[in-house]
C-alpha cells in the first residue's frame, strides 16, 4: 500500500496487476480491502487500483463532499497514469464514479447496487436526524441491516466485518451534504453528471428492481447495461465474486478494446454458469442453489458430487454462449469422502474433466447437460468396470 499528497490530505490506495486499469472505489463505512475477492479474480489481467476514501481505511479525515472527493481522485489518478479508467462504485463509490465521470475522462463506468436516485434515501436520513444525532449506533441499525453483512457467506462474512469501522462522526460527515441540501438539488447534481456520460455503463443489482427505478435509471443513463441479481443482496460483488469478475472483466474488454463481438445478454449468461460453480461448487454453498435454478436434475447432480467430494474445486477453463444456451469446459480435482453414486467413501483423489451446457432463461438456469469422463473418474476410485 502507498500513499499519494493530495493537497493537504492523502488518499491512501493499492495496485495489483498490470493491464488496462480499473479503479474501485468502494462504499459508506467499507475500505478498499473489501474488493479484495474481485481484485484477486482480475490483477492477473487488469492493473487494479483499490482506494480508501476519506476517513476508511488507511486514508485520513474528515469526510470531504464528494465532488471534492473526485477532484483528489484524479489528483491520484493522474500520478498514478492510469487513465482513462474504468471505474467500479460499489453504493456511495458509485455515486463517486458517477460524479467523476461527468467531469473527467473515463473508459467506462460500472456501478454495484445504486439506483442513482437519493431522493428517497435524503428524505429518509433527515427525518432521522435527530434520532442519529442522539444515538448514532442505535438509530443507524435499519441501515445496517440493508447493508447485510450477515447475509455474505463464511470467511467471507468474517474479513469484511473484521475490516470495518462504522464511525459516526465518518457516516455523518459525508451525510451532511445531504442533511443541508434539498433532495431535488441533490438529485438535480447526480442526474447532471451522469447525462455528460458517454462511455458504456454497466449497473448491477442485487435485488429486483421496481418498474420506475428502472425507468428512471434508464432515461438518464440510456445505454446502461442493467442486470438484476435478485435475492444476493446490497454486497452482491462478495456475495458473488466469480460471477461478478467474469462479467466485470467481459464489459471492461469491450470498454478498452470495442468489438462487434460483444453481446451483453451472452455475456450476463456465461456470468451466471461462472457464478455456480464458484458460490455452489467452490464456495460448498449449496443451500444456494435456489437463487440459480427451480430444475431439482441441476440441483441434485451439483449436490451429488459436491456431497461425495466435499473438498474438490472445479475449474472453468473456458465458457461460450450462444442464444439462451452456455458451454464449459471444467477441470474438477478432488477427495472421495462421502457416498457418490451408491459408492462408499474410498479417499481416493480424483482429477477429471466435463463439458457442461446449461440453458439460461431470465437469469436462471432452466436445464442442463453434463458429459465427463466417468469411466476415468470409476477408475480412480477403484472400481471395476463391470462394478461401474
Amino acid at each position: 500500500m502507498t500513499a499519494l499528497s493530495a493537497g493537504t490530505e492523502t488518499l491512501a490506495y493499492e495496485v495489483r496487476g498490470s493491464g488496462d486499469p480499473l479503479v474501485f472505489l468502494h462504499g459508506l463505512t467499507f475500505d478498499r480491502t473489501s474488493w479484495q475477492p474481485v481484485v484477486e479474480r482480475l490483477s492477473g489481467e487488469f492493473r487494479c487500483v483499490t482506494v480508501d476514501l476519506p476517513g476508511h481505511g488507511a486514508t485520513p479525515g474528515p469526510p470531504r463532499r464528494l465532488t471534492d472527493v473526485a477532484a483528489e481522485l484524479r489528483t491520484l489518478l493522474d500520478a498514478l497514469d492510469v487513465e482513462p479508467p474504468l471505474l467500479v462504485g460499489h453504493s456511495m463509490g458509485a455515486v463517486l464514479a458517477v460524479l467523476y465521470a461527468g467531469g473527467h475522462p473515463v473508459s467506462g463506468v460500472v456501478t454495484v447496487d445504486q439506483s442513482l436516485d437519493v431522493r428517497p434515501f435524503a428524505r429518509s436520513v433527515k427525518q432521522l436526524e435527530p434520532t442519529l444525532r442522539a444515538g448514532f449506533e442505535e438509530a443507524f441499525e435499519p441501515f445496517e441491516r440493508d447493508i447485510g453483512v450477515d447475509r455474505l457467506p463464511e470467511p467471507e462474512r468474517r474479513r469484511v466485518a473484521d475490516a470495518r469501522h462504522v464511525r459516526g462522526d465518518v457516516v455523518m460527515g459525508y451525510w451532511n451534504e445531504v442533511l443541508e441540501s434539498p433532495p431535488e438539488e441533490l438529485q438535480g447534481r447526480l442526474d447532471g453528471a451522469a447525462r455528460t456520460i458517454a462511455p458504456p455503463v454497466l449497473a448491477v443489482f442485487g435485488r429486483a428492481l421496481d418498474g420506475e427505478e428502472e425507468s428512471r435509471l434508464r432515461r438518464v443513463l440510456p445505454a446502461t447495461e442493467l442486470e438484476e441479481w435478485p435475492e444476493r443482496g446490497h454486497l452482491v460483488h462478495l456475495v458473488e465474486p466469480d460471477r461478478f469478475a467474469h462479467r466485470l472483466a467481459s464489459f471492461a474488454r469491450q470498454c478498452f478494446e470495442p468489438s462487434p463481438a460483444y453481446d451483453p445478454a451472452l455475456a450476463a449468461n456465461r456470468a451466471v454458469l461462472v457464478g455456480l460453480v464458484g458460490r455452489c461448487f467452490n464456495g460448498h454453498d449449496l443451500d444456494a442453489l435456489v437463487l440459480y435454478t427451480d430444475n431439482p436434475r441441476v440441483a441434485a447432480s451439483l449436490t451429488s458430487t459436491a456431497t461425495g467430494f466435499p473438498d474438490a474445486r472445479c475449474r472453468v477453463e473456458w465458457v461460450i454462449a450462444e442464444g439462451d444456451m452456455v458451454s464449459a469446459w471444467l477441470a474438477m480435482e478432488g477427495t472421495h469422502l462421502g457416498v457418490w453414486r451408491g459408492m462408499a467413501p474410498t479417499g481416493r483423489p480424483v482429477s477429471v474433466r466435463a463439458g457442461l451446457t446449461i440453458k439460461v432463461v431470465d437469469g436462471r438456469i432452466a436445464d442442463f447437460w453434463l458429459c465427463a469422463d466417468w469411466l476415468r473418474m470409476y477408475r480412480q476410485l477403484g472400481a471395476s468396470i463391470s462394478e461401474a
